[in-house]
């Protein structure tokens, strides 16, 4: 399951990446058309909480806000954060 997880995790982000910027309706065609569909929906609720968790174990956002009818999906990546050095004594 884990292997399974981390696939669809890989999948969306490349998805959306490649995209720019995509409606949660199309993430859901592409979805159906992929191996890793099974030929069921990606509900709502499921690409949440991909979302959430891709955020949690990495330095990338999506951002997903309602625009009339739709979800916009993009892919924000954020620069690491340097290191703050500790000043020598």
């Amino acid at each position: 399951m884990g292997k399974e997880l981390f696939s669809r995790y890989v999948w969306l982000l490349e998805t959306i990446h490649r995209a720019g910027k995509i409606t949660f309706e199309e993430i859901n065609a592409r979805w159906l058309r992929s191996e890793l569909s099974g030929g069921e929906t990606l509900s709502l609720r499921t690409f949440h909480h991909h979302r959430d968790a891709i955020e949690a174990v990495s330095y990338t956002h999506l951002r997903a806000h309602e625009t009339g009818r739709n979800l916009v999906c993009r892919l924000l990546l954020e620069k690491k954060k340097p290191k703050k050095k500790k000043p020598k004594i």
